[in-house]
């Protein structure tokens, strides 16, 4: 039988292995945080010095510019002195409206009738004049719409022509086999062997009253249709070039007008028209190259204050030219060597610097900021320098 050994340390031996093994855990630690340490100082350090910089604010004198000018602006062709290159710029809409009539008109049409006249006394043809005259048992006139011939009697002996009805009217609509005589050989012993039967409507009699449409209201609802298509036609000229070309003197050129009626009442009319909707603009490049040849010699123009109005005195958009008063206005300044006085300023005390600013240009006023970052101590000599324009107090 095995014997079973127990191994137990004395009190004294455990809690000496415990204390070595914390004792070495807490050296180990103390380690790990002196190391992470030394690196944010060390990069603490990096950050601030690339970080440094000498900000010069300087505040320049500055000179309000306006200048008016009448320009030539020439969508094609080479353009020539004191001209500018524009465009016409042209977006095709089609709008329509719904129209409830108001206005009635009379309407009347006259009938006409396809009739077969035939004789049967002569084998010899016959020719009648256009007009000849043709009534119906119930009195109704008709008159022959041409000339016509009736072959004898050994040539088929009849003659298919159009009737016109004398007045309009929907008794004149008469059903085919209706019988007609020609009342000019009334009391001849031929009247009752030269007839005319109906064998067709070909124009349909009638008077009524019908929906109009009156010009007035066509011209009102045109107008109002080109001002919806001239809105919409800015907004779409606008936001597809507004950042390329100074744009104005919008037009409207109707292409075609479509009147139709919405349901067979009549009562209701689709008014509908295409049109193109032009406008002139002017390329802003050549704008700001045209402009800025009216600067001053010596002086810089803010561009954040550069302002460009137009007045379009006439527009041909056929020939796609212009004439326009341009008035361009900005905020000017005295030329500044940025990068120059850099260099005179680079090493030199605040102080030098300040006095060196102030002997080389004419300003408004100017600061000299020193911008330390974190635990960088501040320096005395300007370096790393950036220059700043501020127009705030223009």
């Amino acid at each position: 039988m095995r014997e079973k050994v127990i191994d137990i340390y004395p009190p004294s031996q455990h809690t000496s292995r415990s204390k070595k093994k914390n004792k070495k855990s807490s050296s180990s630690l103390r380690g790990v945080l002196a190391f992470l340490l030394s690196i944010a100082v060390l990069g603490g350090g990096y950050f601030c010095y690339a970080s440094y910089r000498t900000e010069i604010v300087i505040q320049p004198e500055v000179t309000e510019f306006a200048v008016k000018e009448d320009v030539i602006s020439q969508a094609i062709g080479s353009l020539q002195e004191n001209e500018v290159r524009g465009a016409v710029l042209v977006e095709k809409i089609t709008e329509k409206t719904l129209v409830e009539v108001e206005g009635r008109e009379l309407v009347e049409s006259v009938a006409v009738l396809s009739v077969e006249v035939c004789q049967d006394y002569t084998a010899s043809s016959n020719p009648y004049v256009q007009g000849t005259r043709f009534v119906s048992d119930d009195g109704l006139l008709f008159r022959a719409s041409e000339k016509f011939t009736v072959p004898g009697t050994g040539e088929g002996a009849c003659v298919e022509i159009e009737i016109t009805a004398d007045e309009a009217g929907e008794e004149y609509n008469l059903a085919e086999g209706s019988v007609l005589h020609l009342p000019g050989l009334q009391g001849t012993a031929v009247y009752e062997s030269v007839t005319g039967t109906s064998v067709g409507l070909v124009t349909e009699g009638r008077i009524e009253e019908v929906p109009y449409l009156g010009e007035e209201e066509k011209i009102s609802t045109e107008e109002d249709l080109k001002k919806e298509i001239l809105e919409k036609g800015k907004k779409e000229i606008e936001e597809k070039y507004s950042e390329e070309y100074l744009i104005g003197y919008y037009e409207v050129e109707v292409i075609e007008k479509r009147i139709f009626e919405e349901d067979e009442t009549n009562e209701k009319f689709n008014f509908e028209i295409e049109a193109e909707v032009k406008a002139f603009g002017i390329e802003y490049d050549f704008l700001d190259s045209f402009a800025k040849d009216f600067i001053p010699e010596g002086y810089t123009l803010d561009e954040e204050s550069k302002q460009i109005e137009s007045v379009f005195k006439s527009v041909n958009f056929q020939e796609q030219r212009a004439e326009i008063s341009l008035i361009f206005s900005a905020v000017i300044y005295n030329e500044i060597d940025k990068e120059g006085l850099k260099r005179e300023v680079a090493g030199l005390s605040f102080q030098e610097a300040q006095t060196k600013i102030q002997e080389s240009i004419d300003l408004k006023g100017f600061t000299i900021y020193n911008r330390p970052i974190g635990l960088l101590k501040k320096v005395s000599k300007v370096d790393r320098i950036k220059i700043i324009l501020d127009f705030n107090n223009k």
